[in-house]
């Protein structure tokens, strides 16, 4: 099971509060919502360490591409709108000291609010074209019909059967 987010400093700050009020912990824990262990954590953190803040933030692997590649990087999908992952990934290595790979191009394209970068040059299916399909597959349909009609026995048909 994954983990719930850190409290934010707000929410600490409504913790450290309500505790100061002089609410019981199970007092505190029913007005805010919190678990009780949550509660009592916080609070002590505060008395014992003087932590008010999480330092989650700072933990974790740091993105290879920081605000200032992402900068450069939308530079250069303005300078090129219709270039692929693989141009894009090597006109940004040109200049960098830290290279980096297609994978985190593409997820960092991604970050940026680029979903994709393939090319979509794959016709749209409109309405006219699901008709026209449609129309066919009957006029299919009606010409089976018609052929199986004609060659069933005891019928009089101008047309013979084909077989």
């Amino acid at each position: 099971m994954g983990k719930k987010g850190d409290l934010s400093n707000f929410e600490r700050g409504m913790v450290v509060g309500a505790r100061r009020a002089s609410l019981s912990i199970s007092q505190s824990a029913q007005l805010l919502g919190f678990l009780r262990t949550t509660i009592s954590r916080v609070y002590k953190e505060l008395c014992e360490k003087g932590k008010t803040s999480s330092m989650r933030q700072s933990c974790g692997r740091k993105y290879l591409v920081d605000a200032r590649g992402q900068r450069r990087m939308g530079r250069l999908i303005q300078a090129d709108r219709r270039a692929t992952l693989t141009e894009i990934t090597t006109r940004y290595n040109r200049g960098m000291q830290q290279s980096i790979c297609e994978a985190t191009t593409c997820t960092t394209l991604r970050r940026m609010g680029y979903n994709s970068r393939r090319p979509h040059r794959v016709p749209q299916i409109k309405f006219m074209h699901l008709a026209d399909a449609f129309i066919q597959s009957d006029l299919q349909c009606i010409q089976a019909i018609n052929f199986y009609l004609s060659c069933v026995p005891g019928e009089s048909n101008p047309q013979p059967c084909a077989s």
